[in-house]
């Protein structure tokens, strides 16, 4: 498993492939409830893909959502 940092992919040192980066999940931050269902709300504490098994920290979202 390699570690990304923001640093290293926004520098061009590394790059990232095109696959799916699915959510690593951490603590329990609190609940709600929503159409007759209890949501479980969790922090983010990075992202893992699918396919190489590269892990990047919650700035990932963040980029993504630019």
């Amino acid at each position: 498993m390699k570690k990304v940092s923001y640093d290293d992919w926004e520098s061009g040192k590394v790059k990232l492939t095109d696959e799916i980066f699915k959510p690593i999940l951490g603590w329990t931050t609190g609940y709600t409830y929503e159409n007759d269902k209890v949501i479980e709300h969790r922090k983010v504490l990075g992202y893992r893909g699918e396919i190489t098994g590269t892990q990047v920290g919650p700035w990932l979202g963040e980029v993504m959502e630019r």
